[in-house]
């Protein structure tokens, strides 16, 4: 059985881009569902609400992206259809518009993997090289143990299901989940903390 992916996208993404991610023929190796949602709708999902540009979900999905439903085959191709969508959405012209000011509109594409009642959510934004930062991106998948990272309360996403959101850190050019930094900041005091109490 495939595993099944969905593509949701808001509906000043064109038709083109969606076809040419299409041309990269992910459903010989999944189920794939396209919709499109208009900006002001809201599309719910198993782990909540989603707003993004474009959003990607694999569900099913084994925890080894190499191995796992979609093959190593599959794998790459998802990580080129990414690059691809990703390119795209950065060079799109779509601007936000409010009673003070035009201005471009802030980006960002969401890969939400689920497998089981979680969920891992890898948030693509800013103007970062594609190549370098979608290859980061699935190699931490693929080398990270995410089973371990569910482990950490601190990454957790509120919720009823388990959900974790992983983002770019520019500082030290590695991918993270969103709240390590705090968790790091308030890890080191608590060490701190104990450490001078064993010296007092």
């Amino acid at each position: 059985m495939k595993e099944e992916l969905k593509i949701v996208y808001q509906s000043y993404i064109s038709e083109e881009i969606i076809s040419g991610f299409a041309d990269f023929r992910l459903d010989e190796h999944l189920d794939v569902e396209i919709i499109s949602v208009q900006e002001e709708q809201k599309y719910y999902n198993a782990s909540g609400l989603e707003i993004y540009d474009i959003i990607i979900f694999l569900n099913d999905h084994s925890t080894d992206l190499a191995v796992g439903g979609i093959g190593s085959l599959g794998y790459d191709i998802l990580k080129s259809g990414v690059k691809y969508l990703w390119n795209k959405l950065k060079e799109l012209q779509v601007k936000t518009v409010t009673s003070q000011k035009v201005s471009d509109k802030y980006k960002v594409l969401s890969l939400t993997l689920k497998f089981q009642d979680k969920s891992v959510e890898v948030k693509f934004e800013g103007e970062f090289d594609t190549d370098k930062l979608v290859d980061k991106a699935f190699d931490y998948l693929k080398d990270e143990n995410i089973e371990n990272l569910f482990e950490v309360k601190d990454y957790l996403q509120s919720g009823e299901k388990p959900r974790i959101k992983i983002v770019y850190n520019p500082e030290n050019d590695s991918w993270e989940p969103e709240n390590f930094g705090k968790f790091q900041r308030e890890f080191k005091k608590y060490r701190e903390s104990i450490s001078q109490r064993l010296n007092s």
